[in-house]
């Protein structure tokens, strides 16, 4: 079956890529750490991260720890 023209669609942009590259090579890491390994902006790689996972390309989990404050989102490739 052909693929069609939106599938992927994530990996237009060469810093999308680059993100999923980091999360295939060490998945299960925070958004921080991977937009510091890649040398992006954090609020700019969490745009890019939602965008790769609407596309079903990562996914994400939310873990809870006994500490104040929002919990951390670690990535793993899909």
């Amino acid at each position: 079956m052909p693929r069609r023209t939106q599938d992927f669609r994530g990996l237009t942009q060469r810093r999308r890529l680059r993100l999923l590259q980091s999360i295939q090579r060490v998945p299960g890491r925070r958004a921080g750490e991977i937009a510091s390994e890649c040398g992006i902006p954090l609020n700019t790689a969490r745009d890019h991260l939602r965008a790769l996972e609407n596309d079903g390309l990562i996914r994400s989990e939310t873990v809870h720890l006994s500490t104040r404050g929002r919990p951390p989102i670690i990535f793993y490739p899909a």
